[in-house]
């Protein structure tokens, strides 16, 4: 399983933008500690104006555009391609279906995606994890989540599915390592072994 921003595309500085573009600019450490639990308790606890539940998001409208300007981190590519041949993969995310899934299919990346759970399915990632454990009938340590914040990791604990966490995206290694995952991945190539080793 891979969260999506910050590990597959730096949307970091792009999402930064879109908080002033609606009125709710943000500092880079403020915003990436909302991170530090679900991003939506965070974001609904500071704005709860937003209208996340009434159909329209001013923050999705910008990003769906926003996202397409972007390209995917190219060291990620060989890695997704080759677990593809071994695993089931999954996108876990908190971004909107249509932005993902459209960015995936530009880049000839969605075909190695068995599914993408994004925040139409659910606003949780524990949620959404058990989703993925029940449709495809698979255990704990059947599973892995490569994501880049302290809130993902523990998240996928709740459920007992281990995390390897990138020191590429939204949150610093020592952040990280505060929630204790199986490793802290500092080179996208490092990802395919670790995989390996952990589901076999």
């Amino acid at each position: 399983m891979f969260d999506f921003d910050g590990v597959l595309v730096d949307t970091l500085a792009l999402n930064l933008s879109i908080c002033e573009k609606i009125g709710k600019p943000v500092t880079r450490e403020r915003y990436v500690s909302w991170f530090e639990k679900n991003i939506y308790e965070s974001v609904e606890a500071k704005y709860p104006d937003l209208g996340r539940d009434k159909g329209h998001d001013p923050f999705f409208e910008h990003y769906v555009t926003g996202l397409m300007e972007l390209s995917p981190d190219p060291r990620m590519l060989s890695v997704i391609t080759t677990l593809a041949c071994s695993y089931y993969l999954f996108i876990v995310s908190s971004a909107n279906h249509s932005a993902v899934d459209g960015f995936l299919q530009k880049h000839g990346l969605r075909s190695y995606f068995s599914a993408l759970l994004c925040m139409e399915v659910h606003k949780s990632k524990t949620w959404k994890i058990r989703k993925i454990m029940m449709d495809y009938q698979k255990e704990e340590d059947d599973l892995i989540f490569i994501t880049d914040t302290l809130g993902d990791i523990e998240e996928a604990r709740r459920v007992r599915v281990s995390s390897l966490a990138v020191s590429w995206g939204y949150h610093s290694l020592p952040t990280l390592q505060k929630a204790a995952p199986l490793a802290v991945v500092e080179q996208p190539e490092h990802l395919v072994p670790l995989v390996k080793n952990y589901l076999g």
